[in-house]
Formats: C-alpha cells, sequence, structure tokens
C-alpha cells in the first residue's frame, strides 16, 4: 500500500468519524437547555455523552497508530509508546471524571433524601 492509498483511507475514515461525532454532538446540543449553553453546569446527559465522544475518539486514534504500525511508518516501538501514552491519558480522565461524576451522584442523593424527609415530615403534620 502506498503512501498516498493510506494517507486517502485515513482520510476517509477521520470524514466518517468526524460525521458521526458531529451528529451526536448536533443531537446533543439540540435537546440541551439555553442556560447550559450560557455556561451553566452540564446536564448529566451531557456530560456522559462528552465521555462517551472522548472515549470513541481515543480509540480511533489508538486505530490508527496501530494501522501506521502495520505500515512501517514510524518505528514499531515508538508507535506502541504513543498508543500506551494514550490509553495512560484516557485512563486518567476517565477515572477523573467517575470521581466527580459520584461526588455529584452523592451530592444529589442527599438533596433528594433531606426534600423527601421533610416532605414526609410535612404530610405528618398535616394529618
Amino acid at each position: 500500500m502506498s503512501l498516498a492509498t493510506l494517507r486517502s483511507a485515513i482520510r476517509v475514515s477521520n470524514q466518517r468519524s468526524e460525521h458521526s461525532s458531529e451528529m451526536v454532538i448536533e443531537q446533543r446540543n439540540s435537546k440541551s437547555s439555553p442556560g447550559s449553553r450560557n455556561g451553566e453546569e452540564m446536564s448529566k446527559a451531557d456530560a456522559f455523552t462528552e465521555i462517551y465522544l472522548w472515549n470513541l475518539n481515543m480509540d480511533r486514534l489508538i486505530r490508527v497508530l496501530q494501522r501506521l504500525e502495520l505500515h512501517s511508518i514510524r518505528p514499531q516501538r515508538e508507535l506502541k509508546a504513543y498508543a500506551i501514552r494514550l490509553e495512560e491519558i484516557r485512563a486518567g480522565l476517565n477515572a477523573d471524571f467517575a470521581d466527580v461524576m459520584a461526588a455529584r451522584e452523592r451530592a444529589d442523593e442527599f438533596r433528594f433524601w433531606s426534600w423527601r424527609i421533610a416532605l414526609e415530615r410535612q404530610k405528618e403534620r398535616a394529618n
């Protein structure tokens, strides 16, 4: 396979991935509230969509490196080191994301619990 053919194949693959990513982003933006566009905290669905897209694109980057490995574009050891670094970065961001989302869920759990208790107490007083 020539270098021109490889570049063409990568370009087509990138166009497809950009198109599918753009569709997900467009769908998300059409569903999000006007406030989330003005700097307010993103919804849970938006946050999970973003991490999904991050992981999807990381998978694609790693596959590109693996394809380059097959065609001896760069030394195999160097490409493997890049792929490992990408996996390391991905793992770190995913772990940070999980920590933040877990803290957010605990805060939501406590807030809803306190609302429920207050509502139950009001009901008891009314009876």
